[in-house]
């Protein structure tokens, strides 16, 4: 607009090509500078680019300021004083327009302003007339003042800059403080409640929602207390509430309040009273949070140490905790263990007062580990000493922890001394036979391996005696049990007095005992075993009785580094029974009957293996009636063909199965066998009843009764399809026990018969008792009877006896071992007449028995159906 208008003004006086020309430029200055600026509005800015732009903005001004002055030259108007003035007139507003819009840069006012003005002060002062002269000092003076007064303004123009930028930043950083705090309380999980002095809600947020189950729009500017106080708790809460309005306190309290449904809770609340500059009461704000949890988990907890407290110390065990050799906490049954009151071993007594001297070192180590964790936990006894002096075992436990940053042991302490005596007599009972106090076969067995191989490892001798007693069976069946008891007991004290210090002495079971004798030779075991058999062979005095039975000893040696007790032991056995024959007397093992010994080993080796590679058998021997020649039944007798050492005779292999336990898998499947071949003969119309021998362990067993009925029931087997066949020894080792079993199987229907009888030592008050069906000779009684004739007197008339004794006794009789036809005829003649023996058919295996069978007729029944 200054540029036209002096375009206008100028018009007449100047050339107007230079005038349009200079408008021109005007004009291009002005839209670049416009374009510039409208691109820097819209450009990116960087620290760099800033600079750029600013040199470019000034290097503008600079520009725009030289047009201008090369303007008041081409339009001076030198013989016009009227355009002259009109000319610096507009120049000198347009710097101070100028000035106005750059007072916040001086650069750009002077920039601008000098070379708009300067050009034409110049050439006033250059033209020299008077008036020429007054316009530029005027427009001197103009410049001065105005570049003056330019650096002021953008002084201040830049301080309110500033001011203007720090209030909006200050204004900016509120506003987010203020939406901070609002997230805050929002989000904080502690209710925000503010109260004006009414006490009406002025603020509440979505924790206290929470909390108290009230919306916001429910509750805002409403009066709450009534709602939020129970009835029980008004007065309490007004205190606290006159005490914030009087800022004299109730900044904390805890109390219980009411939620939306009614529930009370329990709540923390911290309370700021909000105060004017003038100290005047305007309302309160409040942080709130439900501590419901909180307290009853502190209740639980401290329910839980009053019940801890009050099992510590009520407790059966002492408790107790130490650090170093001082009691930190004992509980009362700690300190009535040791005979202390709890103040008295807290105040004046140590660890050390408490254990004996010799356990005092260990005791220390172990705690010294649990101080250093170097063992977690682990129990150990040693002895403790109680107040009055006396000693006792106790067996503490502790593990070590810290407490307060201080490392101490914490655990329970028992008085075990009566256990430990009773541990000590239990084990004693483990170890010793409860008869005769002596070590039992497990001590002696454990005692002489350790001996042997001491004796091994010095080169030194050792003995083994086996002790058997004479004749005491037949005290045990005539004077019974007790008296039997009482005799073993004596016999054991003569025995000990015939030993020396060294020497071992253990009852094996019944009337037997063995002897250790470590480091004697063939001499001395020989005078101990000569010792042994005089004492015991003088007469016991019982119940005013003078009772007799001697002993028959068999001696082993050791000899060499291989033998252990069990061969030791069966040595002396075998040495035993061959003192047996002559009785009274004892004999040492001797090298040849080594052969023995190792087939013995050998068959209790060999024996279940064979039974499980199919080596054993059964075998079945016909009893029958010499009146008919027919045979109803058959004894089931077991037999043994080893591939090495050929047939092995059941007289030797059943006493080793019996002694080693093996015996029970063997009748166990001797019974198999036998009632399998039962139900298969039955199917086949085969009507024989099958004799089953029992052993004398078997007989002992406590669920023989039942065991034998499960397995008759799993092969459909009748009662009276079998029959039980025991020793006349096995059924008097126990009688009692022997009568209430074969009572049991004579209940269930199964027939009884007596084996060997007449060769044991029977009391005709047990045999009377027993519910047999059947008495058999032993073949030792018809050895010597060859005819009616017999000239034998002795076994013809036991024969005689035991006939009549099994018919007065309502027993049949069978003769077993018959071999000639001699002796068929005496036992006819005698009233036997049933009878076994190679004179009718040796034992056979099942087809030649069934061929026999055929051969004699034997008359057949049509199949029988088993039982389910």
């Amino acid at each position: 607009m200054v540029a036209i208008s002096l375009t206008v003004v100028m018009w007449q006086t100047t050339d107007r090509t230079q005038l349009l020309l200079w408008c021109a430029l005007i004009g291009m200055l002005t839209l670049v500078r416009y374009v510039g600026i409208a691109r820097f509005r819209h450009a990116e800015l960087s620290p760099i680019l800033l600079r750029s732009w600013r040199l470019w903005f000034l290097g503008g001004i600079l520009a725009a300021g030289m047009s201008w002055g090369l303007g008041g030259l081409l339009l001076y108007p030198s013989d016009d004083p009227v355009r002259q003035s009109f000319l610096v007139l507009m120049l000198v507003g347009l710097c101070a327009g100028g000035m106005t819009v750059h007072a916040s840069m001086s650069m750009a006012t002077y920039l601008f302003t000098l070379p708009t003005l300067l050009p034409l002060i110049g050439h006033q002062f250059a033209e020299g007339t008077p008036m020429s002269t007054a316009l530029g000092v005027t427009a001197t003076l103009f410049i001065v003042v105005l570049l003056v007064t330019a650096k002021r303004i953008g002084v201040s123009l830049s301080q309110n800059q500033v001011l203007r930028l720090q209030v909006e930043k200050h204004n900016e950083e509120l506003v987010a403080s203020r939406q901070k705090l609002a997230l805050h309380i929002e989000q904080t999980p502690l209710g925000v409640i503010e109260w004006d002095r009414d006490w009406c809600v002025t603020s509440w947020n979505a924790a206290a929602e929470q909390i108290f189950g009230f919306r916001r729009d429910e509750v805002m500017h409403q009066p709450m207390f009534d709602r939020l106080i129970p009835e029980d708790e008004r007065a309490h809460i007004d205190a606290i509430a006159q005490a914030l309005v009087e800022q004299n306190g109730g900044q904390r309290s805890t109390n219980h309040n009411l939620t939306r449904d009614g529930q009370r809770i329990w709540c923390e609340w911290f309370n700021t009273p909000l105060v004017t500059a003038k100290g005047e009461f305007i309302g309160v704000a409040s942080l709130v949070m439900d501590i419901s949890e909180q307290i009853e988990a502190e209740a639980a907890v401290r329910t839980s140490e009053a019940k801890y407290r009050a099992l510590v110390e009520q407790s059966l065990a002492g408790v107790y905790m130490i650090s170093g050799d001082t009691f930190l906490y004992v509980n009362p049954m700690f300190a009535e263990i040791f005979g202390y009151e709890p103040e008295e071993l807290l105040e004046s007594v140590s660890l050390s007062d408490l254990v004996h001297p010799e356990d005092l070192p260990q005791v220390k180590e172990n705690l010294r580990q649990r101080y250093d964790q170097e063992l977690s936990s682990a129990n150990y006894t040693f002895r403790g000493l109680r107040k009055d002096g006396e000693a006792i075992i106790v067996e503490v436990y502790g593990s070590g922890v810290e407490i307060d940053g201080q490392r101490v042991v914490l655990g329970t302490l028992l008085d075990v001394t009566k256990n430990q005596q009773a541990h000590e007599h239990i084990k004693h009972l483990a170890n010793h036979d409860a008869l005769t106090d002596l070590p039992n076969r497990h001590h002696i067995e454990e005692r002489a391996n350790e001996l042997i191989g001491k004796a091994v490892a010095k080169s030194d001798y050792l003995a083994c005696l086996y002790v058997d007693l004479d004749r005491f069976k037949n005290v045990n069946d005539t004077l019974g049990h007790e008296i039997g008891d009482r005799l073993l007991k004596d016999a054991a004290k003569r025995m000990l007095r015939c030993l020396r210090g060294e020497d071992v002495l253990a009852r094996m079971g019944g009337d037997e005992f063995t002897v250790l004798l470590p480091g004697a030779n063939h001499e001395v075991s020989a005078r101990v075993a000569q010792r042994l058999i005089r004492e015991l062979s003088a007469p016991f005095s019982l119940d005013g009785k003078l009772i007799r039975v001697g002993a028959s000893i068999g001696a082993a040696e050791l000899q060499g580094e291989d033998d252990n007790f069990n061969i030791l032991w069966k040595r002396a056995d075998i040495a035993m029974y061959r003192a047996k024959r002559r009785r009274g007397t004892f004999a040492f093992f001797e090298a040849s009957q080594e052969l023995e010994l190792s087939q013995r080993v050998r068959v209790e080796r060999d024996l279940e293996p064979g039974l499980d590679a199919g080596e054993l058998s059964l075998h079945f021997q016909p009893r029958v009636d010499m009146r008919s020649g027919a045979s109803d039944s058959v004894e089931a007798l077991l037999r043994w063909e080893h591939p090495e050492m050929g047939f092995v005779s059941p007289e030797l292999f059943v006493p080793i199965a019996e002694e080693s336990g093996q015996i029970h898998h063997l009748g166990n499947w001797v019974l198999e066998q036998a009632c399998a071949q039962i139900a298969a003969w039955r199917r086949s119309g085969i009507n024989l009843r099958v004799a089953v021998n029992l052993s004398v362990v078997e007989l002992q067993a406590p669920d023989i009764v039942e065991r034998i009925e499960r397995v008759m029931l799993a092969h459909g087997i009748f009662d009276e399809w079998i029959e039980i066949e025991i020793t006349e020894s096995a059924a008097m080792l126990n009688p009692e026990h022997s009568i209430k079993v074969l009572g049991a199987f004579r209940d269930r229907g199964i027939d009884i018969s007596i084996d060997d009888f007449g060769t044991g030592y029977s009391s005709l008050s047990y045999l009377k008792r027993i519910p047999a069906n059947y008495l058999k000779i032993d073949r030792s009684f018809l050895q010597n009877i060859t005819g009616p004739e017999s000239n034998n007197t002795v076994d013809s008339d036991i024969v005689c006896a035991i006939v009549a004794l099994g018919k007065s006794l309502g027993m049949e009789i069978i003769a077993e071992g018959v071999e000639m036809a001699g002796q068929q005829k005496y036992l006819s003649e005698h009233g036997c007449f049933l009878a076994q023996g190679y004179h009718y058919c040796k034992p056979l295996p099942v087809n030649d028995l069934e061929h026999w069978l055929g051969n004699v007729a034997q008359a057949s029944a049509p199949p029988v159906e088993t039982r389910n």
